[in-house]
């Protein structure tokens, strides 16, 4: 369980054995969109997207992926969509940043 306002220091054992597993795939924040973005990258600020959207849903609350599966997004649509596309554009071999 990650603590409002953790540190990345504070879980950065786990972080990077899931991530290793393959379950998630950090999105480093970038100030500049210069290129390369990956040596403009703020690697201690960062996003965590799942690589498998099942999982993912599966985490939400109980009754989420019935109410998914009848067309009823509510208020992970957003986030659903973001994980989505995170997870095609690290299959298609890119990495992830944000801005």
């Amino acid at each position: 369980m990650i603590r409002r306002g953790g540190r990345s220091s504070q879980y950065e054992g786990s972080l990077k054995w899931i991530e290793d597993a393959g379950i998630i795939q950090r999105c480093c924040n970038t100030t500049i969109t210069e290129l390369p973005l990956s040596g403009n990258a703020i690697r201690e600020v960062f996003k965590v997207y799942m690589t498998d959207i099942g999982l993912l849903i599966s985490m939400l609350d109980d009754g989420t992926a019935w109410n998914i599966l009848q067309g009823n997004l509510y208020g992970y649509k957003g986030a659903i969509f973001e994980n989505l596309v995170s997870d095609m554009l690290c299959k298609m071999g890119r990495k992830l940043y944000y801005f």
